[in-house]
């Protein structure tokens, strides 16, 4: 980000929903069920109030938030191709498990692994997109087995960093297994990760599941950068106040966080900082409303508090490329952005509550990633922006700018052009067919699917990754 991040707590605030948070995990505890689990926390200073209760110190976890890094740093399969997620960076990222695909014919229907292939394909060449994710939970592998399968079709596609979705310690040894083949060795992988494995997800309120300390610790055993997710939905499965919501979920995040730097300190691990939706009249999810923006900004600003990198979630509850789901990406991009969330994630796609892909939808949120990326990157004032001598070269003749060498030396940096978007007149625009934004996306998702592209590993790889995916099949 060009200028600092848009804050909307007063400092006075942010101490008061860590004091909240910190009271929670001493006071009412978090659920771990599992023995070694505990033993862990209990090693770290945490003690065991009733049952399987633990409550945790504030010095443990203040602890543990120093051992962690402010920034994780990914480098793609493409060596040029890297991010850093934390500080002042803005990181746009894909969408992840959706179960059914809207098809550019207009029917929904199932997802398949093949998909999930053009899926990554498509969003590998979206210029504005820096992280894939698993935007498919692919309904043809249900089951044991489903995200090596889903993984083995993410990583040949990917030239980019990727987040990698897991649910069993399983997985995590599936991904570290291809992963080796796709850089050559463990080692390489350790060294230079291009993954990050942060979507086990606990379960509000105040439950970390027995999964939740497996995948910890399997991926803090090699050092892949992960993290501790919970959604959850206030007025349900939180309190309906967003600054409750906060503090309820930042409890379960710091549990998870006490439990990593235990395991492997200095581990990567990642801050999801956002918190669900829900319409209580009717029971249902609600992925777009502005208390998930609020919460979202209000998050960035904690996990600055904290100094810890952030995610959070950007989608809409649009159920076809339309005006709704524009709006709704755009306002909560831009609200997240402004506010500096490290990684926002759920750029393409995630519509209708996060069940339904669409590669239209992937190509138009492309252009607002874009628009969004202009915003927070500024612009420069010194000597040569201010163009005093193009001026006075321009200005006293009565001429134009537009063939002048410092329009051409700038313009590509000073005027963002959108990819699908319009802006032409609109008989240039009848012309060339007319079509709406929907129709240019997917005209363009064709033409980007169209290309064949140099393969990023030999066929050797894919071939042994695919084995690799369909060994922990079988083990499932």
């Amino acid at each position: 980000m060009k200028f600092p991040p848009l804050n909307i707590l007063s400092m006075d605030e942010c101490e008061r929903i860590h004091n909240a948070t910190m009271e929670i995990l001493r006071d009412i505890g978090v659920h771990v069920g599992l023995p070694e689990a505990r033993a862990v926390l209990v090693d770290a200073g945490a003690s065991v109030l009733t049952g399987e209760r633990v409550s945790i110190p504030e010095a443990v976890v203040l602890r543990a938030v120093k051992s962690a890094p402010p920034v994780i740093k990914l480098t793609g399969l493409d060596p040029a191709k890297q991010v850093e997620i934390g500080g002042q960076r803005v990181n746009f990222m894909s969408g992840a498990g959706i179960l059914d695909v809207l098809d550019l014919d207009g029917q929904i229907r199932a997802s398949t692994l093949d998909d999930l292939a053009e899926f990554t394909r498509l969003c590998d060449q979206l210029e504005y997109l820096d992280l894939n994710h698993g935007i498919l939970d692919p309904r043809d592998a249900q089951g044991p087995g489903l995200y090596p399968l889903a993984a083995s079709r993410i990583i040949p596609q990917s030239s980019k960093p990727t987040a990698l979705v897991i649910d069993t310690a399983s997985d995590v040894e599936a991904i570290a297994e291809m992963a080796a083949v796709a850089l050559g060795s463990a080692q390489a992988v350790r060294e230079r990760p291009f993954f990050t494995i942060h979507d086990s997800n606990s379960r509000p309120p105040l439950y970390l599941n027995d999964k939740n300390y497996d995948v910890i610790l399997a991926a803090c055993q090699r050092g892949f950068p992960t993290g501790l997710t919970s959604w959850p939905m206030p007025g349900l499965s939180a309190p309906v106040t967003i600054a409750g919501a906060m503090a309820q979920k930042y409890a379960e995040f710091f549990t998870g966080l006490v439990l990593a730097q235990t395991i492997n300190p200095g581990n990567p691990f990642i801050f999801p900082v956002e918190i669900g939706g829900a319409e209580l009249r009717r029971g249902n999810v609600v992925t777009a409303s502005p208390e998930i923006g609020l919460a979202g900004m209000a998050g960035a600003q904690m996990a600055r508090f904290y100094g810890l990198p952030s995610v959070a979630v950007t989608a809409t509850d649009a159920k076809t490329p339309d005006a709704q789901a524009g709006a709704e990406k755009a306002f909560l991009m831009t609200a997240q952005a402004l506010a500096g969330i490290n990684l926002i994630h759920g750029c393409t796609s995630e519509m209708d509550g996060m069940m339904i892909a669409s590669l239209e939808q992937c190509v138009i949120d492309n252009d607002i990633m874009g628009m969004v990326r202009r915003l927070v990157c500024g612009f420069s004032v010194d000597a040569d922006t201010l163009a005093l001598e193009a001026i006075a070269a321009v200005a006293p003749a009565d001429g134009s700018y537009l063939t002048h060498p410092h329009t051409l030396a700038h313009y590509k940096e000073a005027i963002f052009e959108p990819k699908v978007f319009t802006r032409q007149r609109r008989s240039e625009w009848l012309e060339h067919g007319g079509l709406s934004a929907r129709q240019a996306a997917a005209a363009r998702a064709k033409t980007i699917l169209s290309v064949k592209r140099p393969p990023l590993l030999t066929s050797q790889q894919t071939a042994e990754i695919e084995r690799i995916a369909m060994s922990y099949c079988r083990k499932g």
